[in-house]
């Protein structure tokens, strides 16, 4: 689901975005809502004083409770998690930087000015450079080389298209890096690792056979085939009833009502 598609939903948690943020570079408003679901809200904030970036993109992780559920601990365990991976890949060109916490429970990054792939090739887009998948592909071995796997590289919305034409990969909300994990788990941690990090390549080759059919390797064009049995159990038994599930509950539920939908969108953003 692109990041656009959340805004015809009903929200089921979380508030709104802070219209300003302070950081310690200036203070930042808010221009444009990127996403706002269960477990966060993005944003692009453009810089109102101070000295830092002209426009940064700002995450805040939920909090609040779900019902009578208490999920703070969720949400400050994946702001954990998401910013000790980006400052981990700070310094890999094509990963926006992290530059600081801000907010309630959020923190800042670097803006990467483009579309996603998704929003590029379908809306009428040119052809993306010669280079821009094999840069890609180098990007990738980049943050494989930390000792890291991305996890979500089937979703074409977390792969830019800068306005300079190069690649840029974001979005390490689910990535996984096993060295961080507890001692008595690091006898499964290089097997798993290696295993995730292939499913980001198969990913990877199977966007590059989509998006640029007449340019793509026949090497390339065969690996974005063959996703291996691991992969092809998780998405016939986990990924499609998992999406299906939550794509019925969706529209079935929390569909905005077209009368009400600019004034919830106000309201968000």
């Amino acid at each position: 689901m692109s990041d656009a598609d959340w805004m015809k939903y009903k929200r089921l948690r979380g508030r709104d975005l802070p219209a300003n943020v302070q950081l310690s570079s200036g203070d930042y408003g808010l221009e444009k809502l990127f996403k706002h679901d269960f477990y966060a809200a993005t944003a692009l904030y453009r810089r109102t004083r101070g000295h830092g970036p002209e426009q940064v993109v700002f995450k805040e992780y939920h909090t609040d409770p779900w019902g009578w559920l208490p999920l703070g601990w969720l949400g400050r365990s994946l702001l954990r998690r998401e910013t000790r991976f980006l400052q981990a890949l700070n310094g890999v060109q094509g990963v926006p930087k992290f530059l600081e916490y801000g907010g309630n429970n959020g923190f800042a990054r670097e803006y990467a000015a483009g579309k996603n792939l998704r929003e590029h090739f379908e809306g009428g887009g040119v052809v993306a450079p010669p280079e821009f998948f094999p840069n890609l592909q180098k990007i990738l071995a980049s943050i494989h080389a930390l000792g890291m796997a991305h996890n979500d590289l089937a979703k074409p919305e977390n792969i830019l298209i800068a306005t300079n034409g190069a690649p840029v990969v974001i979005d390490f909300q689910i990535a996984t890096m096993p060295r961080h994990w507890p001692l008595g788990l690091g006898w499964f941690a290089g097997p798993l690792l290696r295993i995730l990090q292939s499913f980001d390549d198969y990913h990877v080759c199977k966007q590059y056979r989509r998006y640029a059919p007449d340019t793509v390797p026949e090497e390339i064009r065969q690996r974005g085939k063959r996703s291996g049995g691991l992969a092809s159990f998780h998405y016939h038994v986990i990924r499609r009833p998992y999406r299906a599930v939550r794509h019925f509950f969706l529209r079935r539920f929390l569909t905005i009502n077209p009368q009400t939908e600019g004034s919830d969108r106000r309201r968000a953003a």
